[in-house]
């Protein structure tokens, strides 16, 4: 256990170091702020590609999605923002996770849309 401690304290040391932020984390998930805009005037959802030539890559997209296909739902606008330019080396073959899903986006923007109301209404 103290090995472990001591690993993880280094670990975490390092990644101060860094300057980690959330582009560099598998997972890492962007603040509503820092998401871009779409077209459609909303703010952006994260997804990860399941696509062969970007496999597992992240990127920025519309989340306003026109039908309820599950597989690659189309966007109202065809906005994408790519978050990693490259496959990140630290996914491995069998990890293939959005990072992001709907319900987190909602979530994320209700949180984002009362903070907005309570604070103009001070």
């Amino acid at each position: 256990m103290a090995q472990y401690m001591a690993r993880r304290a280094e670990h975490e040391q390092r990644l101060e170091l860094e300057g980690a932020d959330w582009r560099n984390r598998p997972l890492g998930l962007p603040r509503w702020e820092d998401r871009p805009t779409c077209a459609c005037g909303d703010r952006c959802q994260v997804v990860r590609s399941r696509r062969p030539g970007t496999l597992r890559r992240r990127s920025f997209v519309c989340p306003n999605i026109l039908d309820n296909d599950i597989d690659d739902p189309p966007r109202r606008c065809q906005f994408r923002q790519w978050i990693d330019n490259s496959t990140p080396s630290y996914l491995s073959r069998h990890w293939n996770m959005q990072p992001e899903s709907p319900a987190d986006y909602s979530l994320s923007r209700s949180y984002h849309e009362r903070i907005a109301r309570f604070s103009r209404n001070r």
